[in-house]
């Protein structure tokens, strides 16, 4: 949309909805680009200090040109705007024909022959929110976050955007600004870089997601009687980013992802997954939980035994493999050289053993930070710095990954020991944060965001290197749940929820963040659990990829029988898992910590449930669930059992609508693939 003076704004809306647009002309033109060079004011409204939206900048935007270009398998648009500068910026919006998002970016030019100074520059801006009426009505657009935090990541956050001061005041001065983000190297802390609106009135929701490799900011924000969401890189005041563009070069942000729909959440940030459909989900045993950080080549060897006989693909080696001459291996990270009292002929013997049972064979890294009593927690000259200061946190220091030497050691340290030792997998972990930022000429935001680029280059490296090669993300469990390392490796961490009742809880959140294919959940198993305990923590994987681990040298016959019975019908329903649309039903669950109700979440194989043809339900009760029975309409009626699992007593009635009898079972579940007749 453009006005008379060449300011251009967007917005989207599902193609169902196109005869339900309403183009408004009572509202200004919210520009598709917000941007600020140092040198050009702030707004009037009140924002500066708390936002840098609607800059000199931003305002003095006008269009040039735009360019379509279409191949077999993309559509991409770029909107070319001029400042007063007559600096060059792209707006590109790019469409993969085989998905349901679309990603934006935006290019930065320098057309003049001085330095540039960037204060802010977006990689989107989405406005005309909501596009259905004349004047948005009270109490209908909801905000949608999702909240963070160690072990308990993914709450769902929504609420009246009233309840943020987003109402416009009496006249279109001074800007409501809900502003949000992370500054760091762990980019999900407090809060994920995704943002959503739904339109309760008109059943629409809009979701953006960061790429998210470091620090982030998201606001929404309103003037008038339109709504803007509006993201990517931090600005200076918020995240001490500033960019230095010499004449003649370019900047290009990050991209963020958007996407529309209606329905369930989770069935329109679906529309981020990726489109695979697999037969089987290879099953991850991790040692974590079973060793707590002191693995052995003998306990390899029992744990192996253990396991050859079961339906499991990869075996982890997880941290401690590693340690000084006294075992400590907690502060030693970085120095990498193999614990000899627990491997006393190295590496090679253990992965040798797992290979031999038939397993793939793993490795924990925490490659891009030292450990205290690491000798190389002394190599001051290649650490990361802020005010020419090593950057402690804690016991870890970080390595300034732009460095060549520090990508020259983690090749021999990393690449070389995975490629010697045939390892197949390797985990990659990350525990602290480098905080705002790094010494750079740009200042610490930039610098923040190329040593972050060159973790990630790293990892490309390692792909490389190993070609076959399997990589999970970690960062303390979900610290890096974010497109920019999920792209790039197969496998995440969900959580370090590993002893927790809310596991299920988190796996059910993160449906709307990490594609099942992706996501490991923790299923912890020790032999003197109730048999509930047991079958509660199985089911939990059901909503993901099954990470095991726990004492299982010590399980009776009669719980390998069951874990062979859950592992049997989760690869009956890896097809579903992997390609359907998740679901979840159960009311909102105040604490995670003594979580108290019920959850039945899961996958269906078409978004309307009422049309499904088969459906995967995965329920859990927690404690006091707070009654006998729980009523599911939205799925309809027509459906049989195909098989299940779980606690007896947790059971389905389909005589009419699908009515899930709880008997007042704390902490108990049950998992139902069912068929429509």
């Amino acid at each position: 949309m453009k006005d008379n003076r060449g300011h251009v704004s967007w917005t989207i809306y599902p193609t169902k909805r196109a005869t339900d647009f309403v183009l408004r002309t009572d509202t200004q033109v919210h520009s598709l680009v917000q941007a600020k060079l140092v040198q050009d004011a702030y707004d009037k409204n009140f924002s500066n200090g708390v936002s840098m939206y609607r800059s000199a900048t931003t305002q003095s935007l006008t269009y040039n040109k735009q360019q379509v270009k279409e191949d077999s398998d993309t559509i991409s648009v770029a909107t070319y705007l001029k400042d007063h500068w007559d600096n060059t910026y792209i707006h590109t919006l790019c469409y993969h024909k085989d998905t349901a998002y679309l990603g934006v970016r935006t290019t930065f030019t320098n057309e003049s022959d001085a330095v540039q100074h960037l204060a802010l520059l977006s990689s989107f801006c989405l406005s005309g929110l909501s596009p259905f009426t004349d004047k948005n009505p009270v109490g209908q657009l909801e905000l949608v976050r999702f909240r963070s935090k160690w072990a308990m990541e993914g709450r769902i956050e929504r609420r009246p955007i009233e309840d943020y001061d987003l109402e416009e005041s009496w006249k279109a001065s001074g800007l409501a600004v809900a502003k949000f983000g992370q500054l760091g190297s762990m980019p999900v802390r407090r809060f994920f870089p995704i943002v959503g609106l739904t339109d309760a009135s008109q059943d629409v929701t809009w979701l953006v997601k960061l790429a998210g490799a470091a620090s982030w900011q998201l606001e929404a924000l309103r003037l008038d009687d339109e709504l803007v969401l509006t993201g990517g890189l931090p600005d200076q005041d918020y995240g001490q980013w500033q960019k230095t563009v010499e004449p003649k070069a370019s900047f290009t942000t990050p991209w963020a992802y958007i996407t529309v729909g209606s329905g369930r959440l989770e069935a329109v940030a679906h529309n981020f997954a990726p489109t695979t459909k697999a037969d089987k989900l290879p099953v991850v045993f991790n040692e974590w939980a079973t060793s707590w950080g002191k693995p052995s080549e003998s306990s390899v060897e029992t744990t192996v035994a253990a396991l050859k006989a079961h339906d499991i693909d990869y075996y982890v080696i997880d941290a401690g493999w590693f340690a000084d001459k006294n075992g400590d291996w907690q502060t030693n990270h970085g120095d990498w050289q193999v614990y000899q009292q627990a491997f006393p002929n190295g590496l090679k013997a253990a992965t040798k053993t797992i290979h031999a049972a038939g397993l793939k064979a793993g490795l924990w890294f925490e490659m891009e930070t030292v450990g205290a009593a690491a000798e190389q927690f002394q190599n001051t000259a290649h650490l990361a710095k802020k005010h020419d200061i090593p950057i402690t946190a804690g016991t870890r220091r970080f390595w300034d990954m732009r460095d060549s030497w520090v990508q020259s050691y983690l090749t021999g340290k990393v690449i070389e020991t995975l490629k010697t030792n045939n390892f197949d997998y390797l985990k990659i972990d990350y525990n602290d944060s480098l905080g705002v930022g790094v010494d750079s000429p740009e200042g610490l935001g930039a610098g923040l965001e190329d040593l972050i680029d060159n973790s990630l280059k790293f990892i490309h490296q390692i792909k490389a290197d190993c070609p076959d090669m399997v990589i999970e993300n970690c960062s303390s469990g979900g610290h890096r749940l974010t497109p920019a390392f999920m792209d790039i490796t197969d496998f995440s961490s969900f959580s370090d929820a590993h002893e927790s009742s809310c596991i299920p809880l988190i796996a059910a959140n993160e449906q709307n963040i990490v594609p099942a294919t992706k996501n490991l959940i923790w299923v912890v198993l020790h032999p003197e659990a109730e048999p509930d305990e047991f079958i509660y923590r199985l089911v939990s994987g059901f909503l993901g990829r099954i990470c095991l681990s726990g004492n299982v040298t010590g399980l009776t016959s009669d719980q390998w029988q069951t874990v062979d019975a859950a592992l049997a019908l989760y690869q009956r329903c890896a097809p579903l898992i992997s390609s359907g649309v998740p679901l979840r039903f159960g009311p909102d669950v105040l604490s995670y910590h003594d979580p108290q109700g019920w959850q039945v979440a899961g996958f269906s194989d078409t978004a309307d449930l009422k049309t499904a043809g088969q459906v995967l339900l995965v329920a859990h009760t927690f404690d006091q669930p707070g009654l006998d029975r729980a009523v599911l309409p939205e799925l309809g009626q027509g459906w049989q059992v195909q098989a299940d699992f779980g606690c007896a007593d947790l059971a389905l009635d389909l005589n009419t609508n699908v009515t899930l009898n709880l008997n007042n079972h704390n902490f108990g579940a049950h998992v139902w693939l069912l068929e429509r007749r």
